[in-house]
């Protein structure tokens, strides 16, 4: 009993952290589906896919995908589940919380100076 309550306790924990870790504009955006708010962080050429579809796409392309998929898919909460950080390189990944579903949400971000940058975006729908 002690070790279950000692793992929920350390899952929690680790929870906590990787959204404390997060860009929480990033992440406050994807919340609320703020597609400007998004593209202000989208590089000049993304990899996206979108429900199966993908390809490489311009800044303008991807927003307009993005915004597409929001009004498809009003969106109620964003949770991160796992954060990465090196150097010049991000990984987020999180479950995006919508009125049609639930979706995974992968993001790739680089780092130039002080600026972050999304290069690759995934959205799926969930298994669950």
């Amino acid at each position: 009993m002690k070790i279950r309550k000692r793992i929920v306790l350390i899952l929690l924990f680790g929870a906590v952290m990787a959204s404390a870790h997060a860009n929480p504009d990033i992440v406050r955006a994807f919340s609320v589906g703020d597609v400007q708010r998004i593209n202000s962080f989208l590089d000049s050429s993304v990899d996206l896919t979108i429900e199966r579809a993908g390809s490489s796409k311009s800044k303008m392309q991807a927003q307009d995908a993005i915004s597409s998929f929001f009004r498809k898919h009003r969106p109620s909460n964003f949770s991160v589940t796992h954060k990465t950080e090196k150097e010049k390189t991000g990984l987020l990944m999180g479950k995006l919380y919508t009125d049609s579903g639930t979706f995974q949400v992968l993001i790739l971000t680089t780092k130039s100076g002080s600026r972050e940058s999304i290069c690759q975006l995934k959205i799926e729908q969930s298994a669950n």
